[in-house]
């Protein structure tokens, strides 16, 4: 346990300069550790990285076999998106051989919205994909009703 972590009320200090406070370790993890947590349910086989990310073996927030994430979240009106997030993800799942995504946490008044954004090449990939497979399951409904029919 850290010292900033306890089972009391949320702990403030002021920070380096007089005036400033800043919230304590504790406050700040459990929005993006359920952010995390989220995130590895929506994949098959989701699992969080050790460390979120910060071992140089284990890169992302959270991975399957198939995708490497990064997570961000924010309880405020607004979010700044850092392009180096995007890129920092789709280096290191490019050299795992994954498909990068980035899943995001908005949070106001207890109420969380989360968002996956992927590359328009591999939505688009996907769009035809699905369309492919319901085109397919549309087939095999329409072979199974002329056998019934048969039989």
């Amino acid at each position: 346990m850290g010292r900033f972590d306890s089972d009391k009320e949320p702990h403030t200090y002021s920070g380096g300069r007089k005036g400033i406070k800043t919230t304590s370790v504790k406050d700040k993890r459990k929005t993006w550790e359920q952010s995390e947590d989220r995130a590895t349910e929506i994949i098959p086989e989701g699992k969080q990285t050790i460390a979120s990310g910060r071992l140089p073996f284990d890169k992302g927030d959270f991975k399957n076999y198939e995708f490497l994430g990064e997570c961000k979240s924010t309880d405020k009106e607004s979010l700044i998106f850092k392009v180096d997030w995007l890129r920092k993800i789709s280096g290191e799942a490019t050299s795992q051989g994954k498909t990068p995504l980035m899943f995001l946490t908005l949070s106001q008044m207890g109420v969380n919205q989360d968002w996956v954004l992927c590359e328009a090449s591999f939505f688009k990939y996907r769009l035809e994909e699905t369309q492919s497979l319901i085109e397919e399951i549309e087939r095999l409904r329409e072979e199974n009703l002329k056998l019934r029919k048969n039989s």
